[in-house]
């Protein structure tokens, strides 16, 4: 038994050490990203020049942007009219048909609805900023997803031969609809030829409808690049308590035209190698993204860079270049969507685009049950009850009534393991100096007596899914940011009961209680099996609560409904083993079982036999091989 209770116990840590390394390694920080990445820019700046040389748009990237720099610049004033004429001509001369979008006075235009206020300034067409109405930030403050500054996009394309513009340094005719809900930019270059940034607040919530418009623009683009490259740039600014799992968790998406999935997350660039459907931007709770109808063509990149720690405002800096094609006819049309939404995964199927893969709820087993058993359970306690702490409470009830055949037989088979010690100990004590021997008794004695080694380890672990599930559900989801329970303010993120003058490595500077009950009650939870499985001491005893003790430093900043959800699991533990032990297992009946199991005759297994043969075998070597010792 005591051989057994050591394997049994490296077995439990060896899972315990699995989760830990696994939920270390979601939780790393970004400072250590940077640095692992830090190797390999130089090597990523040789793949962006080559980028660049593959592409003649990039080409003639440089040249262009000298040449858009000085004639996007302000004329400075003057009253002499032969001085402005001058000006003018230059102009005329080297932008041609645009020379009269490059002067202006900037605008600033608003829209919005129940769900967003978007603006908009004249320079460009573009967006400058976003808010949704229906959030707030951790300072409580009614939420920007970006501010003045932090969203930047234009698009650039050829003309007349080799000349290059750029949308962002040229002025629009602005034409806002009646209702507030959508404007139209026109960039006019003749009386019947523009280009117009066209945009609508949609029926479906946190959706933007955007279109470009062309009229008689296949006589303006050159025919030989007939593609409009847009720079889309974005800094997300800090929104979250938890900064430093927000930065980690904030990553640049795209969907390719095949329906796979990517994203960047560490700093440097990626090419994009086929046709995109739509890149987002995403943080912790909401994203920024831009679909495209008829997809972007392929040749882009995309690029990410973290702020540095110091840096408390923002988290990542998103960069991408992508490319549409421009329609030859006469009149025509590019239609796309900008969403800025929350991230929750139910909203986000909806628009049938696949963008709910920006949620994280995990891949293959644990994302089937985030999908398909988590989620679902979630949202129907959402609707018929308010409070969210009881949600969990009921969640977490039926996650463990479900599981409650796998708890009988785990709590059976330490039983039966108890039984059997003074056996295992006999065992021991005869062959103790001959470990193979001993290992083929006690696999004897296990299967005359009817006792599985792994019946106590395998429920355990095939509860682990649900349990790598509720870690990747509970921190990232939209409905419970900024929920207070008890003396949580946000189930999101850590409960603080106490503020640390100062930093502990590795745990931080504030104490989580929840954090600290958890811990509290896997100890004793422990301490319950040790008593189940037989007396142990030594390191044995180290180990089996060494987990405990390394969640208060892993869980300490983790989301509060997490840690609130380890709270429950074991206190529910506690009291179906109390009711188990009480009402449904008789320990007399079983030794009683145990005794009949061992005296009835039993075939050997194929396993058994191989086992017994292998050692015969190894016995039969060391015969053969002390003799020739000996001589």
């Amino acid at each position: 038994m005591q051989d057994f209770d050591r394997s049994s116990i490296i077995g439990f840590v060896l899972l315990g050490v699995l989760m830990i390394v696994y939920l270390n390694w979601q939780s790393r920080t970004n400072q250590a990203l940077v640095e692992a990445e830090q190797a390999r820019m130089d090597s990523i700046a040789d793949v962006q020049s080559r980028l660049r040389q593959d592409s003649l748009l990039r080409v003639n990237e440089r040249a262009n942007e000298a040449f858009i720099t000085g004639e996007g610049a302000p004329v400075p004033a003057t009253t002499d009219s032969t001085v402005i004429n001058q000006q003018q001509q230059r102009r005329a001369t080297r932008l041609g048909l645009f020379a009269p979008l490059v002067e202006g006075q900037e605008t600033a235009y608003t829209i919005e609805d129940d769900h967003l206020r978007i603006s908009f300034s004249n320079r460009g067409g573009r967006i400058t900023q976003v808010g949704l109405k229906k959030y707030t930030d951790y300072l409580d403050r009614p939420l920007e997803l970006f501010s003045e500054g932090e969203l930047t996009y234009h698009y650039s394309f050829f003309y007349e031969g080799n000349r290059r513009i750029n949308t962002d340094s040229l002025f629009a005719q602005a034409l806002p609809d009646a209702d507030g809900k959508g404007i139209r930019f026109r960039f006019q270059t003749g009386p019947e030829q523009w280009f117009d940034q066209v945009y609508r607040l949609s029926d479906t919530a946190h959706v933007l409808d955007y279109k470009l418009d062309f009229s008689n623009y296949q006589e303006v683009i050159s025919p030989a690049q007939p593609y409009l490259e847009l720079t889309w740039n974005a800094d997300l600014k800090r929104q979250e308590v938890n900064q430093k799992y927000e930065r980690q968790m904030t990553k640049a998406y795209f969907r390719y035209a095949d329906g796979e999935t990517g994203y960047k997350s560490r700093n440097g660039s990626e090419p994009l190698e086929s046709r995109l459907s739509w890149m987002s931007y995403v943080d912790q709770f909401f994203n920024a993204t831009l679909i495209a109808s008829n997809g972007f063509e392929r040749g882009g990149e995309v690029s990410v860079k973290a702020f540095e720690d110091e840096d408390t405002l923002r988290t990542k800096a998103m960069r991408s270049r992508l490319f549409l094609q421009v329609p030859q006819q006469a009149q025509s049309s590019v239609d796309l969507q900008f969403v800025f939404a929350p991230n929750h995964y139910n909203g986000l199927k909806k628009l049938d685009q696949d963008l709910e893969r920006v949620v994280p709820v995990g891949t293959s087993i644990i994302g089937w049950c985030n999908k398909f058993v988590i989620i679902p359970i979630f949202n129907l306690l959402n609707r018929n009850i308010a409070n969210y702490g009881i949600i969990i409470l009921i969640l977490t009830l039926l996650i463990k009534v479900a599981f409650t055949p796998l708890t009988y037989r785990s709590y059976v088979s330490m039983v039966k393991m108890r039984l059997l010690k003074p056996e295992m100990d006999a065992i021991k004590e005869k062959y103790g100096e001959d470990q193979q021997r001993m290992s083929q008794e006690t696999m004897k004695l296990y299967q005359t007596s009817g006792v599985s080694p792994l019946g106590g380890c395998l429920p355990q672990l095939l509860q682990m899914p649900i349990l790598f599930a509720m870690y990747r559900f509970f921190p990232n989801s939209i409905e419970l940011r900024h929920e207070p329970f008890l003396w949580a303010t946000d189930l999101s993120s850590y409960d603080s009961i106490l503020a640390l003058p100062f930093t502990i490595p590795f745990y931080g500077a504030h104490v989580s209680l929840f954090t600290l009950l958890a811990a509290i009650t896997s100890i004793a939870y422990a301490r319950m099996n040790s008593q189940m499985t037989g007396a142990m001491g030594g390191q044995m005893v180290v180990m089996q609560y060494l987990f405990p003790v390394m969640m208060l430093f892993i869980f300490n900043s983790f989301s509060s409904a997490l840690t609130y959800y380890y709270l429950l699991t074991n206190i529910i533990t506690f009291g179906q083993q109390w009711l188990i032990k009480t009402f449904f297992v008789n320990e007399d009946a079983l030794h009683a079982q145990i005794q009949e199991n061992k005296a009835k005759p039993r075939k050997k297994g194929g396993w058994q036999e191989r086992l017994e043969a292998y050692t015969k075998a190894q016995q039969s070597k060391v015969k053969a091989a002390k003799p020739a010792k000996k001589k």
